[in-house]
């Protein structure tokens, strides 16, 4: 211990928990960096998706080929984005 009651930083048990705090923070910043990048190709994916007004309901509705045309390539471009083909 150090003269002032505090912990010696040089001490290994101080290092191992600074490392293993180190780790932890790395990990947490890795996952929200990916649930950012998720939200941003969504949100990218989205936003063609009102562009092309792809949105609404079209259940038990008959669409044009032109919209068929649309909804194929917004698909393929949420496969090149990196979305899995089931959520694209």
């Amino acid at each position: 211990m150090a003269q002032d009651g505090r912990r010696d930083p040089r001490q290994p048990g101080c290092i191992l928990r600074a490392n293993l705090r180190l780790r932890t923070l790395e990990q947490e910043l890795h996952r929200t960096n990916k649930a950012l990048r998720e939200l941003a190709i969504e949100n990218t994916l989205l936003q063609g998706k009102i562009r092309r007004r792809l949105t609404g309901p079209i259940r038990g509705t008959r669409l044009p080929a032109e919209v068929k045309r649309f909804i194929v390539r917004a698909v393929t471009e949420a496969k090149n984005s990196g979305m899995p083909l089931e959520t694209s």
